[in-house]
């Protein structure tokens, strides 16, 4: 049986589960499906929830299938893995992903987390979704994103983000590939407000949907759908994450571990302090990367003159969790 590996982060969506109480928000909620060459379907699910936490929940329906072997010929699960060492993350990317990883090894076909602190709580918003394949080539749609009770979860410009990781690498910081010219490889953004909500009714819940029909994941808008053509792909993994309006393009202020001055600056910024060889990114609030550079001697000015006005972070990618934020005046 050949593997395939899928890590999506992001987040949620919804549909009809019998493990949801009547009335109880469900934030957010996300359906993928993998279709093989022969037809055969298979669906995971991922929510984020009123009652769950970011452990196993065996009380709403939760099942570790670590260690059992796929089901079937085709066989989607939502999975987790521990650190490779305490300084090596399972997955790791520049912005907005920077390092994956969790508390437990755990195969999932429904993946509930914790609700607590929906904003700033990257635990809650990532996750990776694993595929078993026998029949290649494998493609996969993102089926529904929609929620319960909770419009005010989905805010416009909310967006979910997708890249391809290689899970293979791990002699380098980062193990993202995206590469326009590989089908196996993905670059994908998905922005709530391209999406026109249509409301149903379910006992006693209102569900919010935020997609008319399946979406092919597909590479930068380019039309060409993502597709895992052959055993070879079988390393490759999406990665993604949900990114909340208001999360400041998922960057914690509050865990700020890079000093930045002056700030706001037209001129130039320093970065005040790091390791020699430290190397760091650059990208606005959008998400696009400006520039990247390596350091060898701190304090550090990084010239800013050149940039449009506005918000921007500097992000240290050799620790993969070191970031800032600076203002170009």
């Amino acid at each position: 049986m050949k593997k395939l590996m899928l890590f999506i982060a992001i987040i949620i969506a919804s549909g009809t589960i019998s493990t949801y109480a009547n009335g109880e928000k469900v934030h957010l909620k996300l359906v993928f499906e993998a279709v093989d060459a022969q037809g055969n379907r298979d669906t995971a699910e991922f929510a984020i929830r009123d009652r769950a936490t970011n452990g196993l929940d065996p009380e709403l329906g939760e099942v570790n299938l670590y260690g059992v072997p796929p089901q079937g010929d085709l066989d989607i699960r939502l999975v987790q893995r521990k650190a490779i060492n305490e300084k090596k993350a399972w997955l790791s990317a520049g912005y907005p992903f920077a390092t994956i990883s969790f508390a437990d090894n755990m195969d999932l076909k429904k993946d509930y987390r914790s609700n607590v602190d929906l904003l700033w709580n990257e635990d809650s918003r990532k996750f990776a979704v694993k595929v078993f394949a026998k029949y290649y080539p494998i493609s996969v749609n993102i089926l529904s994103i929609s929620n319960h009770n909770s419009i005010d979860d989905i805010r416009n410009n909310s967006e979910i983000a997708i890249i391809t990781f290689d899970e293979t690498i791990t002699d380098r910081v980062f193990n993202s590939v995206v590469d326009i010219n590989d089908s196996n490889s993905c670059g994908y953004r998905y922005l709530t407000n391209k999406i026109d909500t249509t409301i149903t009714y379910m006992n006693n819940d209102t569900i919010y949907n935020f997609k008319a029909q399946p979406d092919l994941i597909e590479f930068a808008n380019t039309g060409r759908g993502f597709t895992f053509l052959d055993s070879a792909s079988r390393n490759y993994i999406l990665g993604g994450k949900y990114i909340p309006a208001g999360s400041g393009g998922d960057v914690k202020e509050v865990n700020n571990s890079i000093k930045l001055y002056p700030n706001p600056s037209n001129g130039f910024v320093i970065i005040s302090e790091g390791n020699a060889g430290d190397t760091f990114e650059v990208v606005n609030s959008a998400g696009d990367k400006i520039s990247n550079f390596a350091v060898e001697v701190f304090p550090y000015s990084y010239d800013v003159s050149a940039l449009p006005a506005g918000v921007y972070y500097i992000i240290n990618t050799t620790s993969g969790n070191g970031f800032g934020k600076f203002v170009k005046e």
